[in-house]
């Protein structure tokens, strides 16, 4: 299986039917069968917020969706305690990372630190946001998921 790094906005792409992207994700939702989800804390922490907390309190097939994708055997959860301090320091310009956007935010300057790191091993980023992560999976050779999938499902 591939392991697959996921950001947020996938996330909120696949459960709020307000986002552009919402039913062209959740019609492709099938064709990632093939991916072992890696997630950030942080990821989590932004995505379930307020608004989606009631989302999963009124609609309980979402809420089990999710359980289910984070089950051990569908996803790896990653401890961002190495990432968090360097990721800050980022925001400030002491830290010295040169692949991170001056316009990231914090949640995508930690995931930029877990791509970037060696030890974690990645085959491939989830994201509606590609621009904010392509020099960094390039110079990783990570691609992007949603690149990949059939030409007639392409987002």
């Amino acid at each position: 299986m591939k392991r697959t790094l996921v950001d947020n906005s996938f996330l909120y792409a696949l459960y709020d039917r307000r986002d552009v992207h919402h039913e062209k994700v959740v019609r492709l939702e099938r064709e990632l069968q093939h991916c072992h989800f890696v997630l950030a804390w942080p990821v989590l922490y932004e995505t379930v917020n307020s608004r989606m907390t009631g989302l999963f309190q009124r609609e309980a097939h979402l809420a089990n969706h999710l359980s289910n994708m984070l089950q051990p055997k569908n996803a790896t959860l990653i401890d961002d305690t190495p990432y968090r301090n360097q990721a800050l320091l980022s925001t400030t310009g002491v830290s010295e990372t040169k692949t991170i956007s001056e316009k990231l935010s914090l949640v995508d300057r930690v995931l930029h630190l877990i791509i970037e790191d060696t030890n974690v091993k990645l085959d491939s980023v989830l994201t509606m946001d590609a621009r904010d992560f392509r020099k960094i999976c390039k110079l990783r050779n990570i691609r992007f998921e949603l690149d990949y999938l059939p030409k007639d499902a392409h987002i």
